[in-house]
């Protein structure tokens, strides 16, 4: 009996510990596929932020603070996912945001950052990268690097897929970059076909990006400024049916933007501001405040040709209202971009705390550097001594008067390009420029194309052309260097200016900014506003 009971328990015993055993890997079984089942599901989640983020980012009516910060956002969750090509796309959209805030000098950096990442590139945002590096050189007044980023950019394109709608997008949209960079209107003309002539072999339809729309309103502007009329019109209609086919409000401004200068070229100021109107309305519509002060800016001009000065003191108001606003949206929206670049480079300073194990090897290259620094420095001191010179020896050469120095080629004005500009109208508008620069009103830090156009009674097309013609530069390359020949002027003959703050010198020339001062400074002279000032306070010591 007690044989049969201990073989029980024995028995027993037995079945207990393999159920134990059995137990416990089952345990083991669910820990393991609740764990896999939770990494499955963070992954896919994280999958869906980035999809959101991807698909946000790329969105019209978004605006350039808010695709900063949904570009930061996409960047940190592509990275954490180590999706590469989301890595670049994301970058190129940070740069495309500080563009459209006028902040060049960041829209490069990114630019760069996207263009030294090794790796896939599905998204080709290193051939858009290139692209808008060569638009920020041009913003910049650089025209020979925006022209060699320009042509890099069609040699990347020539290695894509030519069956691809991609490779039709990219070429077209650098036929349109290079339209820009040009000054020839068949030049001009011919790229902007070139630019249609891509877009029409597109699979599907790419409103905004690859707008067709836009490529015939490009057109019909080119028709407008050489007078061909009924060309004009042709691909205006072309350009209004696609715009209203894709649904792309963006572009069926700028169409009817040009509608206006059609009717106004063939003396129909009524139907001109009636497409004006239909223009203004929609940018209205949709927020495009950039865009409802173009329009209300041809309004109140069209209403004061044809006498109707209360309907242009009204257009007057809302231009200036508009104006008003955009310029408190648009600090704000610097400030909210400037404060994303930040945390930017905060990151970036916590993530190089990681290599402190190399500081050793950096002492011993820093050796080297220093070295090589100082060979530079004393090549660079040469370097910047001469150019001193040649500012003082140009400064000293201009004898004759300001309004005379710019003007001296009467002769060009003989030799006007075929434009929709009349030749007394161009006179009237160099004779404007000079009083301009002789009263010194470029020292105006609100000074802009759209208000000296306003002031100056015209519109900003025919301005800026004149400007591009007569001083070979654009606009913001003009005032720029009559500001830095003004204060280099006071520089050189008032010493008391050498003990002032650059700030302050800064002001006195009209910029706000410190920094937007000495970068401007030095892309004119070569050197810093404080290494002037030195050379400036020596050669006044050794006179002395």
């Amino acid at each position: 009996m007690s044989r049969i009971k201990s073989t029980y328990f024995s028995l027993s015993e037995t079945f207990s510990s393999k159920e134990k055993r059995g137990n416990s890997r089952h345990q083991y079984y669910l820990s393991f596929l609740l764990f896999f089942v939770l990494i499955l599901f963070n992954a896919q989640k994280n999958t869906k932020d980035i999809d959101i983020l991807f698909t946000k980012t790329q969105s019209l009516e978004i605006r350039p603070a808010e695709k900063a910060k949904v570009s930061f956002e996409l960047l940190k969750k592509a990275t954490e996912a180590n999706d590469e090509d989301k890595i670049k796309f994301a970058l190129y959209h940070i740069s495309l945001s500080f563009f459209r805030l006028g902040k060049y000098a960041e829209s490069i950096k990114y630019c760069d950052k996207v263009l030294e990442r090794k790796g896939s590139d599905k998204y080709f945002s290193k051939n858009h990268a290139v692209r808008r590096k060569s638009l920020c050189y041009y913003e910049l007044g650089l025209d020979e690097k925006s022209l060699a980023e320009n042509k890099k950019g069609f040699a990347m394109a020539s290695e894509m897929d030519k069956n691809t709608d991609d490779y039709h997008i990219i070429k077209g949209l650098l036929w349109r970059d290079k339209a820009d960079l040009t000054d020839s209107d068949d030049s001009i003309l011919d790229y902007h076909r070139k630019y249609l002539s891509e877009l029409l072999k597109l699979k599907k339809p790419y409103p905004g990006i690859a707008s067709i729309s836009g490529a015939y309103n490009n057109i019909a502007y080119d028709y407008l400024y050489v007078k061909k009329y009924d060309s004009a019109l042709y691909y205006l209609k072309k350009a209004e049916y696609n715009a209203n086919i894709d649904k792309d409000s963006t572009h069926l401004i700028f169409v009817y933007r040009n509608f206006g200068e059609y009717y106004e070229a063939i003396h129909q100021p009524k139907a001109a501001i009636n497409q004006y109107t239909k223009g203004f309305e929609i940018a209205k519509s949709y927020k495009d405040f950039k865009m409802a002060l173009e329009m209300s800016d041809y309004i109140r001009a069209a209403y004061l040709k044809i006498g109707d000065r209360e309907n242009s003191i009204k257009y007057d108001k809302i231009f200036f209202q508009l104006k008003d606003s955009m310029d408190v949206t648009k600090r704000n929206e610097l400030n909210q971009t400037i404060k994303l670049m930040e945390d930017d480079r905060t990151k970036e300073l916590v993530k190089s705390d990681q290599t402190k194990y190399w500081i050793i090897g950096c002492i011993l290259f820093l050796l080297l550097v220093v070295s090589s620094f100082t060979l530079y420095q004393f090549y660079k001191n040469k370097k910047d001594y001469k150019n001193f010179t040649k500012i003082i020896a140009d400064l000293e050469n201009k004898s004759i008067p300001v309004d005379q120095q710019i003007f001296t080629e009467t002769a060009a004005e003989q030799n006007l390009i075929t434009s929709n500009i009349s030749d007394e109208k161009e006179n009237v508008l160099l004779s404007k420029l000079k009083s301009f620069e002789r009263k010194e009103q470029y020292l105006s830090p609100e000074i802009n194309l759209a208000s000296l156009s306003a002031n100056f009674n015209t519109n900003v097309n025919y301005l800026s052309k004149v400007i591009k013609k007569h001083k070979d530069n654009n606009f913001n390359g003009y005032i720029n260097e009559l500001r830095i020949n003004y204060i280099n002027n006071k520089l050189k003959e008032n010493p008391e200016y050498h003990t002032y703050k650059i700030s302050y010198l800064a002001e006195e020339c009209g910029y706000n900014s410190y920094s937007y001062f000495v970068n401007i400074f030095k892309q004119q002279t070569g050197l810093t506003p404080s290494k002037f000032i030195d050379y400036l306070k020596k050669e006044q010591s050794k006179k002395n």
